[in-house]
């Protein structure tokens, strides 16, 4: 691969992914082609190198976009004992990245605010303690959010669902219990109690307008998994599927928050489904014997990146909802043999 010119406007949008050659494992780079190309619409040119072959300990990190800005969080280790974190913000446009804060502990991938102004991340001690922190786009501002005194300490540790507005949700990470959700407010440290519910490891996840919060309700006795959207009160709006067995994961909406999509698996399997947020339309879109199969959404809704392993490697998949077919994204220069992974859909 050859580091082109900055590319043209698309009519879709640009994919970006990381790349990695197996044989050299620990070297990868920030690429994106035309979403044109990768849907079948236009000749693939080579990939554009956004950020040319870094070492990495581990594997790629997951690129977490800013909801307003061509930036890109992302959390990596710093030594090859993964005991020292740090979290970078990315420019896509101006190629330049600084580091925002460094902790001697794990780092979660962070979590961008709405309005694309804070970022959050998780901080773990490895002995099953965590920390949630906050911070402002630039680094500043950093706060321990968690250690408010107005969270319950019979709760802790907790974890961070998702932003609701431009507050946290936080929930105790015990499982298998009746527990609050609260909502924290980072710049002065409001605490509000939002609704009882049975803890799970299941996020609340925000819709893209704010008003809404989808999660899986799991069932200990029966194990059943049923989809279900929420007020922020907790009010049950709707239920969206059940399932009997296996593990519901990766809950998403689509951006204009008309549809979800999310990953069934079992142990042997995965298959991805997606269905209308008015709970029509359930459709199984893909199917894999991998199951840390990884999609995302394009901006309009109309298509699924999917990542996944099959016969000859790690591989995107452009999938096209309203058909159900996918065809296999390659580009000149890149091998079959080459491992994508945590794609971007930016438009």
């Amino acid at each position: 691969v050859t580091v082109a010119q900055a590319g043209g406007v698309d009519s879709l949008g640009h994919v970006y992914a990381f790349l990695a050659d197996p044989a050299v494992a620990e070297m990868a780079r920030l690429v994106r082609l035309p979403a044109s190309c990768a849907v079948g619409a236009s000749a693939c040119p080579q990939v554009e190198v956004i950020l040319p072959g870094f070492q990495l300990i581990g594997s790629p990190p997951q690129m977490v976009w800013s909801p307003t800005r061509d930036e890109v969080a992302f959390s990596v280790p710093l030594n090859i004992g993964q005991t020292v974190w740090t979290l970078y913000l990315f420019d896509v446009l101006n190629k330049t990245w600084r580091e925002l804060v460094q902790f001697d502990r794990y780092l979660d991938s962070p979590m961008w605010s709405r309005d694309g102004t804070r970022l959050a991340v998780r901080v773990q001690d490895g002995n099953g303690g965590s920390e949630i922190y906050t911070m402002r786009r630039d680094g500043t501002d950093l706060k321990n959010v968690t250690a408010n005194n107005k969270l319950p300490a019979e709760g802790r540790p907790y974890v961070m669902d998702s932003w609701l507005g431009e507050s946290v949700v936080l929930r105790s990470s015990v499982p298998a219990q009746t527990g609050t959700i609260y909502l924290l407010r980072p710049d002065d440290g409001f605490v509000k109690p939002l609704f009882d519910t049975l803890l799970t490891k299941s996020p609340f996840v925000e819709s893209p307008d704010g008003t809404l919060l989808a999660t899986v309700d799991y069932d200990f006795t029966s194990s059943k998994q049923a989809i279900k959207i929420l007020t922020p009160d907790g009010q049950i709006l709707r239920d969206l599927a059940t399932f009997a067995g296996g593990s519901i994961a990766n809950l998403t909406w689509s951006r204009d928050g008309h549809a979800l999509a999310f990953v069934h698996r079992t142990d042997t399997a995965a298959s991805l489904y997606v269905i209308d947020a008015d709970g029509r339309n359930l459709r199984q879109a893909y199917n894999s014997n991998d199951t840390n199969l990884q999609f995302v959404f394009s901006p309009d809704g109309n298509y699924l990146l999917v990542q996944t392993i099959d016969g000859t490697g790690q591989h995107l998949y452009a999938l096209e909802l309203a058909t159900l077919q996918y065809r296999l994204v390659q580009a000149p220069g890149v091998g079959l043999n080459e491992t994508w992974s945590y794609p971007a859909w930016r438009r």
